[in-house]
This record gives structure tokens, sequence and C-alpha cells, in this order.
């Protein structure tokens, strides 16, 4: 990457010429150091008449955030970096911070909210201000865990740490000179984000992109304009890149692609080589413990290389990962949940994890060992166990279907191939331990941060209060990056029948409409209050034990959702909802 590598800490200090682009904007425009280095100026004027002293950030303007970021560092201010502007968020956020920077809803809270366009904020900067080195020791970054295993954590980073990884970053992919842009699939409003998208940018020289690549073709457009760039990217964005779209060019300007969040498979790896010509370059870490290794599976078996600084050692009873890390609050060594195997060389290999380690009516359970040997049949390309607890600890599996279990699934049906994996798993594990229900897909859904959460899959089966009020779905297919369709069977059992009609059952309407909003907020992760319902139409009703295609397609920009209903040979319903959209 590019070699005038300036740490983030004497960014503003050591400064880069006026004409130097730092990052393009969503309508391509080029963003200089000196427009860029003057609104820090502005804002850190702002910042610093202000007695507030922790503050939450959240603006989806990559170009804009870094701006804000830079000027909250800069005035001695902590930053809290908030994952959405939800309600729930920003009420939680109340007892952590003093005022709020960005989208967040003034509805909510009496404390302070600056605005990043607003006609009382555009205060000319001084010609007093000093840029000096920023402290290291002292917390400037707060950011809470994803909890996906359990209620999310508050997390605390001094600059140095984050300043340790962008360094770490550098040395390990550094080298290359020239215009390299970074485009990117995930937000910069959580760690593996900020740290690829917008620090190591920064202090590298590169030239950030300031709006997110949500579809295939976005990346497309934006790398035209490019000369060359790396794709900052998680599995599940790779794994479903569009294979119907014209990938040469883009090949042929594409210098690396990154991935983190989750461990992508050889096949996911040497797909996307198939699709953009490089495997990716895969870095494994949390935002507890920072990046701690990173691995290219150019062909199988290839384990993880620790990062230079980086120690690594299996605890000799739990083969649990323990580190020393400067990317951590100290050198002490840490013991992490993921259990690895370590080889002579020093790569190593993950085993799963320890709090994977379940009971069931007293019995220990894996459920690392029951997604392993899942995964192990040809009908399978992709399990998830997790345990849900209704008047009873059990099992239940989401399973993304190989093309051979797929033609099982439309051949002998839903209950045959339940069947099916029931007796695989009955070789090895104790019935006990056997998932009770089962929920097939052609790929897991995510959420922003890239990551297929455990209330997520319990989405994907509804909680015990939802029983009667959804339908049986026999197979979640995605069918574009923001398009899914819901093969399901109507129930005969729903509370929607109750009175309507006593002899002739109809499904009425009120279900469609509540169906769609919640598989619409499950499959594409939108927190939005519903606004309106638009442009529906009723052309055929809906019966008990009817088997129905239902089609939900995102519309990022308006926050829209547009759906129907097919029955086997004729439209049923349609129409569109739309949400509440970002601020």
């Amino acid at each position: 990457m590019p070699s005038h590598f300036l740490r983030i800490e004497q960014l503003l200090e050591q400064g880069r010429t006026a004409e130097f682009p730092i990052a393009y904007s969503a309508d391509g425009t080029a963003i200089l150091w000196a427009e860029w280095h003057q609104k820090i100026s502005n804002w850190t004027n702002i910042f610093s008449r202000r007695v507030e002293q922790k503050w939450a950030l959240y603006i989806e303007d990559t170009c804009e955030f870094s701006i804000l970021f830079f000027a909250l560092l800069h005035s001695r201010k902590t930053i809290l970096i908030s994952g959405d502007t939800q309600i729930g968020t920003q009420q939680q956020l109340e007892g952590y911070v003093d005022g709020f920077v960005g989208a967040f809803d003034s509805s909510i809270t009496d404390k302070p909210i600056l605005k990043s366009i607003s006609e009382e904020l555009q205060i000319r900067a001084t010609d007093d201000i000093i840029w000096r080195s920023l402290e290291c020791r002292r917390t400037s970054v707060m950011v809470f865990t994803s909890g996906s295993s359990g209620e999310p954590m508050l997390l605390e980073k001094t600059l140095g740490q984050l300043s340790s990884e962008v360094q770490t970053l550098n040395d390990t992919f550094g080298g290359n000179t020239g215009n390299i842009s970074v485009l990117s699939t995930v937000s910069h409003q959580h760690m593996y984000g900020l740290l690829f998208r917008v620090l190591w940018p920064l202090a590298s020289g590169m030239v950030f992109g300031a709006k997110i690549c949500t579809k295939s073709e976005e990346i497309i457009q934006n790398a035209s304009l490019r000369e060359s760039f790396i794709l900052v990217s998680s599995p599940s964005h790779l794994t479903r890149l569009s294979e119907y779209l014209e990938w040469r060019e883009t090949r042929e300007r594409l210098l690396t692609v990154f991935s983190s969040t989750a461990p992508l498979s050889f096949n996911g790896a040497r797909e996307i080589y198939r699709l953009l010509g490089t495997y990716p370059m895969e870095v494994y870490g949390s935002s507890e413990t920072g990046g701690i290794a990173w691995r290219h599976q150019s062909k199988k078996n290839i384990g993880w290389k620790a990062f230079s600084g980086i120690q690594v050692r299996a605890k000799e009873d739990t083969q649990q990962i323990e580190l020393q890390s400067p990317h951590m609050p100290t050198m002490k060594w840490s013991l992490g949940e993921d259990m690895i195997e370590i080889e002579n060389d020093g790569e190593f290999y993950l085993r799963g994890r320890v709090d994977s380690i379940v009971k069931v009516e007293g019995k220990r359970v894996s459920l690392t060992q029951l997604e392993q040997i899942l995964g192990k049949h040809p009908y399978v390309h992709e399990a998830r166990v997790v345990t849900l607890n209704e008047n009873r600890e059990q099992t239940i599996a989401g399973v993304v279907l190989s093309e051979e279990g797929v033609l099982r699934l439309s051949d002998q049906g839903k209950n045959s191939l339940n069947q099916v994996f029931t007796s695989h798993l009955l070789y090895d594990i104790e019935r006990v331990a056997i998932p009770k229900r089962w929920r097939y897909l052609s790929r897991f859904p995510t959420n922003q941060n890239g990551k297929t959460t455990k209330s997520i899959l319990l989405g994907l089966f509804g909680c015990a209060k939802l029983k009667k009020r959804l339908p049986n779905i026999i197979l979640y297919q995605s069918i574009g990056e923001l398009s899914w369709n819901l093969m399901m069977e109507i129930p005969s059992d729903l509370d929607f029948f109750d009175g309507h009609f006593p002899r002739v059952p109809i499904l009425p309407g009120m279900a469609i409409v509540f169906w769609v909003e919640y598989y619409a907020r499950l499959l594409f992760q939108i927190t939005g209050t519903f606004l309106l319902l638009r442009q529906l139409k009723f052309k055929k009703i809906i019966r008990p034990g009817q088997k129905i295609i239902c089609s939900l397609v995102f519309e990022p920009k308006d926050s829209t959702v547009a759906f129907s209903f097919l029955s086997k040979h004729d439209a049923v319903t349609s129409g569109k909802i739309a949400f509440k959209p970002k601020a």
C-alpha cells in the first residue's frame, strides 16, 4: 500500500499537501486535504467550546464521520461509536454520553444533538489552533460489542491501541505505491470498518469512498472510476456477489480483498477467486482483541499466521487461545473463547468455541460438533446450531443447503429432509442433542456488520408467542443481495383463521402485512418504524394448507419493501411497505 505512512495520532500535526486526496464523496467528487482539514478545524472549534466530554457519534457518510472523529479527538473528547440510531440504541446510550453527534433523534433526549449540516454550526476556524500529537494512553473511543452471544458489552479503546493496530496492518499488508482507493461493503460504525475503511487509509494515504457499497453493481460502478482499489468486505457480502454481472474490468483494477468478522470456507474463498480473480486476505480477531492473525486460502488447510508482535498459545487443559497483543489494554496473557490447534511452524487452526458447550436435559452438548457433523453431509453447505428454551432447553438448526439438498427438499419435502439429517447425526450424537426444529436457507441473513447473530437465527424460527401467527417456512431462498423468496405452507391452526370465517377459513389481509413486516425486519435487518402501506392489491384468497411463495425486495434508498404472494398458478396479493428511513 502507499508508503507515505503517518501515525494517526500525528496525522494533523504532520499533515499532507493541500491537494492530497483524502476521500471520494457519494457523487464521485474528490475531497482534498485542505477541505478535510478545514472542516476538522471548524468542528474542533465547536467541540472545544463545549463542556460535554463524552459524545455518541453516528453518521453514514464516511468522510463526514472521519472529520467529526478527528475533531472530537483533538478537542480531547471521548467518542462512543454507535452501531445505529434506533430508539432503543439511543436510549441505551443516554446513560453513557453527555451529547450526540450526527443522525440522532432530538425527540428522545434532552441532551444536545449536533448535526453535520446546521447553519448555527458554521463557525470558521481561527488561526491559533496548534495541532499537536494526540495522547495515546487515554481512553478515546468506546464501542458496544455485537452481542452475538449475550448482551452487548461496552468496550473501551485507547488511541494507542488503535494506532498500534493500524501500524500492524500497514506493516503486514503495505509495500505498494500509487493511487489506491478503498471500497467497502461494511460500516465504519464498527471496529473492523473503522480500522480498514477510515484509520488505515488516512494513515497510509489511500483514498476511501464516503459511501458504502450495498450491491454488486455499486462495487463495479465505483471501481470503474478508480485506477486501482482494495475491497474491504465480509464473508456474508462476498459469498453473495452477483455472478451474473460483468466483473472483468473490476478484476483488472482490484488489488486485494480483505475479509473479516468470520472465517471463510475454502470453497467460499475459491468462489470469490473465480469471480474476482484473487483469494481474500482474511483477518481473524474481534473488537475486544483487535486483529490477531491472517491467512490467504490459496489452497486447502491454510492455517492462521499471527501478526508481528502478537504471541499466541493454546491453554493446556482446554486448548483455548491465549494471546499477548499490543492491540489490547495490557501485554498480559489474555484468554479467548476459541479453541485452537497450533502446528510446529506456529500457524494455528480454529477448532470451535468453548462457549459452544451447552447442557440439554443434563447432557453436555457441543454445538460446534453438531455443526461440523452436519457440514459433512452432501446436502449441507453450512450449518448453525443454537439453543432455544421454550419450557425446556433444546437445540435447533439452520442449514444452508447445497444444490443436492435443495433438490431433495423440492422432491421429498421438509419432513423427509429433517429425518435425513436426524439419521445422519444419530451415528455420532445422542438423540437428546438432535435439533428439534429445522430451517433451510440458501444463505444466512446477516446484520450490517456481516454477522449472523443468535438473535437472527432465533428469528428464523419465531418465538413461542408467534407460534400460531407465522407460516411454516419450507425454504428461505436468497434471490439477490436485497431480495428473498420465502417458500411457505399455510398451517390450518393459525390464530388469524379464528372467526375468519368458521365454515370457509380465509387468511385475512392483516396476516399478510404482519408477515411481510416480520420477515423484512429479519432478513434485511430493518429497524425503522412502520410508516405506511402502499399499492396493496388482493387478487386471490389464501386458504389453509396452501403452498405460497412470498417475494420480498428491499430498496434501501427510500426504505421500502415490495412484496408479492404467489400460489402455484396465480398472483395472490402484492404491495409495498414503507419504513422510516435512516436520517
